[in-house]
């Protein structure tokens, strides 16, 4: 659980992403070539930070992260910052550091003040396919994430060059081509990741409860999600949609994403503790 996790290592990952959110924002509106460095220098020290504090809790308990809701959202945010992170220096896109260090830094203090208050693993989730069964899902949500990211930054590219208002975020961010072909990669890379967690995860339900749990609502609503991303990868495939088209469907997913993870997590009364 959350406050297993040596709290010290969370505050200061909080604090150290930030610090990165201000400094990605200031380089929107500073012209100096350092300040992106440092922005990701700061992030990803954060990330090294949250990462420490992972591995204590893993030597100390034995077990990732999967207790409670609070916990799957730190894996979650984990992911994230690392896949972004890689991706910044990878693609350059500088500029998405202003969208996503800020939710991090939110979510991250958000846990840090609200710790869960429970934490063993309950016996039935005391399993290695329960291991496969999130730490899938978890690689599918934050690859889709991403995507998200990237189409959000095609989208204001886009408008930008429409607009012909050749800023500086303009040349902060890869061409559209290659924000599409990010879109397009991160959600093939996601989707594999959520059909083994979603098979593994009924595996597993079939062997502790003789079903499926076909009536628990995050299921539902997670095969629901499942089919959302299915029929993207099938129309890009058949016809070939690009563009705008691509970058909203990858905004699409996301908030199915969101319902599942996060709506239904805080009002729905679940076995699905993460």
């Amino acid at each position: 659980m959350v406050n297993r996790l040596p709290l010290a290592f969370l505050l200061a990952s909080s604090m150290l992403f930030f610090g990165a959110s201000g400094m990605y924002v200031a380089a929107l509106r500073s012209r100096r070539p350092g300040l992106p460095f440092w922005a990701h220098a700061v992030a990803l020290s954060g990330w090294l930070t949250l990462t420490a504090g992972g591995l204590v809790r893993l030597g100390l308990w034995r077990s990732l992260p999967f207790g409670a809701f609070s916990d799957g959202a730190l894996l979650l945010l984990w992911a994230v910052a690392g896949g972004f992170l890689w991706l910044e220096r990878r693609y350059l896109i500088r500029v998405g550091g202003a969208l996503v260090l800020p939710l991090l830094a939110l979510g991250s203090a958000y846990i840090f003040w609200r710790p869960a208050g429970g934490g063993e693993l309950l016996p039935a989730l005391a399993s290695p396919w329960v291991t496969v069964h999130a730490a899938s899902v978890f690689a599918a949500y934050s690859a889709f994430a991403l995507a998200a990211v990237a189409g959000a930054l095609y989208l204001i590219l886009e408008r930008e060059l429409k607009r012909k208002q050749l800023t500086g975020l303009r040349f902060s961010l890869p061409d559209l081509d290659t924000l599409e072909r990010l879109v397009r990669a991160l959600v093939v890379l996601g989707f594999p990741f959520l059909t083994l967690g979603l098979l593994s995860g009924a595996f597993w339900s079939r062997r502790v409860w003789g079903a499926y749990l076909l009536a628990d609502p995050k299921v539902i609503f997670a095969w629901i999600t499942w089919l959302i991303y299915g029929l993207q990868l099938l129309y890009w495939r058949a016809a070939g949609g690009r563009g705008r088209r691509t970058a909203i469907a990858s905004l699409i997913g996301l908030l199915a994403v969101a319902v599942n993870y996060l709506a239904l997590g805080a009002l729905v009364d679940t076995v699905h503790r993460f």
